[in-house]
């Protein structure tokens, strides 16, 4: 596993993920609770790194068109594009449950996947087995996968994602 051997080197793979943090949210966790000092350090370094050059390459004001662009964003998903989503925020939304209990439940469910993570990151490997390790390296992003926490690649990811709602689920040339 390239953390093992090359912990700089995952440091700086982990930091080029700020470029879609929900993709990498729980990591941090992770790395913290196994004393992965160095790959935080190196991650933390990149995304400085990413970020004055991306300030370099396109100043400012792309970073306060970000900012600005959030509210809107975030109306997208508490009205039509959770549907999108597989998370726990998206199953309250089916059940006819607000957006309020929606993110209540999503904050619950965000804190006992970070608890379970830390669990086993923070157990030490004992020499001759394999298996804890193998299920360390694999449970962030397991977690991360099964839509414990906000991931809606698709929301902006796909360049149909933002059809009319009527249009959806239409073949072309229907409507």
């Amino acid at each position: 596993m390239l953390l093992d051997r090359r912990p700089i080197l995952a440091g700086v793979l982990l930091g080029a993920l700020c470029y879609k943090p929900q993709f990498g949210l729980l990591l941090p966790i992770a790395l913290a609770a196994g004393g992965r000092w160095r790959t935080i350090l190196s991650a933390g370094a990149t995304v400085i790194a990413l970020v004055l050059l991306s300030v370099a390459a396109f100043g400012v004001d792309a970073w306060t068109a970000f900012l600005h662009a959030a509210p809107f964003h975030r109306y997208l998903l508490e009205t039509f594009h959770w549907r999108r989503i597989t998370t726990v925020f998206m199953v309250v939304r089916m059940l006819g449950g607000g957006v309020g209990p929606a993110y209540a439940a999503q904050a619950v469910s965000s804190v006992l996947t970070a608890v379970l993570i830390v669990a086993v990151w923070a157990q030490p490997c004992v020499h001759g087995v394999e298996v804890l390790r193998a299920y360390r390296g694999r449970v962030p992003g397991d977690a991360i996968r099964v839509g414990l926490r906000h991931d809606h690649p698709d929301v902006y990811g796909d360049p149909g994602s933002f059809e009319r709602p009527d249009r959806a689920d239409s073949a072309p040339g229907k409507n």
